[in-house]
């Protein structure tokens, strides 16, 4: 996979691996991953490239791009003589594109299994970005899947958008496997909340994809009407988009004071939505969105789009779903005008609806075997 431990500007496929490994108790797993996080240029201190590391439960082979390191990777695997590939994307060059040639044209050991987890990346919003390269590169990618694939879907939903773009092939050359991905577990009691303060939060990646554009116009509104803080954490991945992102940031009133940190790691992300007064996620789409369950945890009410699988949760009780700009903005002056007594009597509200949703989703004590044993 692209990124996996110590990375964490990845996010979410990071988060969905490694809960997935750690719960694990049947099967035994070797990851391939680079030897640096999203964005970075140097390599990780404590693991070095061309070295097999314990992590966990998993032993993590940090590999370069460098074609050595190909012919190295290849000789280990040949070593490990695997009984299933699982490949955590359909579309990234690094972590599937390459893998399944190799698969293709028997330069790795044959394995009974090939499973993908596209981890999103047929939903319609995913699609969407760079949808012309994708769209070339398409008769490829159904080149290099194996006819006897299995998908790994975190959801039905997610089985529909790949039957979409795949095609609906005979049952026998092609299985889905639906296994939701771990979630965070919620706090033990509901976070407070800022105090005598108002902080609106946006957490994930800067990226077209998660909406952090929208956000700001949602943000622009809302302050002509009540000063706040406007507190935006994520690592960049697309530097024109930020480019455009912090233009933004100056049209705003000023009665919204902006704080920005470079990077989100999802292992803080609790404490940060324990200080905020929202989470505002106007997002393309989410396969999962550990992001919005961190949120939740936590009791924090988070304002999404409806192209998640939180809608249901969300409409019960745990926030706002976004629909048009303005009227989030709306809800979002409402909420900060309400007393802090009332803020909190909210926030005990999400947490107990999470608290719900979290004990009636609980995952198997081993998720990969229900994809494995397919």
């Amino acid at each position: 996979m692209d990124y996996y431990l110590p990375s964490f500007k990845a996010c979410g496929p990071i988060l969905s691996v490694s809960r997935i490994i750690e719960m694990a108790d049947q099967c035994e797993f070797r990851v391939v991953t680079r030897d640096r996080d999203l964005g970075d240029l140097e390599q990780f201190n404590n693991h070095k490239p061309r070295m097999i590391t314990a992590v966990g439960k998993a032993q993590v082979l940090y590999m370069n791009t460098k074609f050595k390191d190909w012919r190295w990777m290849r000789r280990e695997i040949k070593h490990w003589r695997p009984d299933a590939y699982y490949v955590n994307s359909a579309h990234s060059p690094f972590s599937a594109l390459i893998p399944l040639a190799l698969i293709k044209f028997h330069l790795l050991p044959k394995a009974k299994k090939v499973i993908i987890a596209p981890r999103g990346e047929f939903g319609t919003g995913a699609l969407s970005m760079k949808s012309r390269k994708k769209s070339t590169f398409k008769p490829v990618i159904r080149w290099l899947i194996p006819k006897n694939v299995i998908w790994h879907a975190s959801s039905p939903d997610e089985v529909n958008q790949i039957k979409s773009w795949w095609g609906n092939p005979s049952p026998a050359q092609t299985q889905f496997a639906v296994a939701p991905d771990p979630a965070t577990k919620p706090a033990d009691h509901s976070s407070t909340g800022p105090i005598n303060q108002t902080v609106f939060t946006f957490a994930s990646r800067i990226d077209r994809m998660k909406g952090l554009d929208r956000a700001n116009r949602i943000i622009e509104i809302a302050g002509r009407e009540i000063p706040f803080t406007w507190s935006i954490h994520g690592s960049v991945t697309d530097s024109g988009y930020l480019r455009e992102i912090e233009e933004q940031l100056t049209q705003l009133p000023p009665s919204v004071t902006v704080t920005r940190k470079e990077s989100f790691n999802p292992d803080v992300g609790p404490d940060i939505f324990s200080q905020a007064t929202a989470f505002v996620f106007p997002t393309l789409g989410e396969n999962f969105g550990h992001v919005i369950a961190e949120a939740l945890s936590v009791g924090c009410p988070v304002f999404v789009t409806a192209n998640t699988p939180w809608t249901e949760l969300i409409l019960s009780g745990g926030g706002k779903v976004i629909i048009s700009d303005e009227q989030s903005a709306t809800n979002l002056v409402a909420l900060a005008s309400t007393t802090h007594a009332d803020q909190k009597e909210l926030r005990e509200q999400v947490h107990a609806i999470y608290k719900q949703w979290f004990e009636n989703h609980k995952q198997a004590s081993d998720p990969f075997a229900l994809i494995y044993l397919r």
